[in-house]
């Protein structure tokens, strides 16, 4: 669920925004943006959410997943340069169709093991395996959230009810503000 928020200083809710469980760490979410055409700038602003230990572990493992597929390079990189340096291609390709299906067999079975990780250390309560938060950027004070739990990103908005910008009629109503702008829960 897309969350965008005006503000500088934001109240995250405690709870992990993956399970709603009990956070005892946190993890860095940034966002990267690019200006200028001669002058390249980069600009990096990141949230520190919370998080637990089990959903921070199937996440990671999550991402890691295709960190091995990037390893069918080496192969490619090996005969490139065997072949400038004068490697017969007699010698070049059965190396190359060998090394490649090794790095293919090997690039698949540790996919598996990931994500075969990443489900078993999942809990039933998670909204997802992956990150359950994504910081999009932001523009001005606008900081714009994308939340894999919806029950965290009713939380996140209900915290931050003030501050919330481009927010869908049906969801004000799921956080229980009235259309002509008042709310029915209290303050607290």
């Amino acid at each position: 669920m897309r969350v965008q928020v005006s503000a500088r200083k934001i109240v995250l809710p405690q709870s992990c925004p993956c399970c709603l469980g009990t956070a005892d760490r946190f993890r860095r979410f940034d966002a990267t943006r690019t200006t200028g055409v001669r002058v390249v700038r980069s600009t990096t602003r990141s949230w520190d959410f919370p998080y637990c230990e089990s959903c921070d572990y199937h996440s990671f493992q999550w991402k890691s997943r295709n960190s091995r597929f990037g390893f069918i390079g080496f192969p490619i990189l090996i005969s490139f340069f065997a072949l400038i340096g004068g490697v017969s291609t007699a010698v070049v390709v059965p190396f190359f169709t060998v090394f490649s299906v090794l790095c293919m067999v090997f690039g698949f079975r540790h996919r598996r093991r990931s994500f075969d990780c990443a489900r078993a250390a999942s809990k039933p309560t998670c909204a997802t395996l992956g990150d359950a938060v994504e910081f999009r950027g932001w523009n001005g004070s606008v900081q714009d959230f994308r939340f894999a739990s919806k029950g965290y990103a009713i939380e996140f908005m209900w915290q931050n009810r003030r501050k919330l910008v481009n927010v869908h009629p049906t969801v004000l109503a799921e956080l229980g503000f009235h259309e002509g702008g008042g709310h029915v829960r209290g303050d607290g």
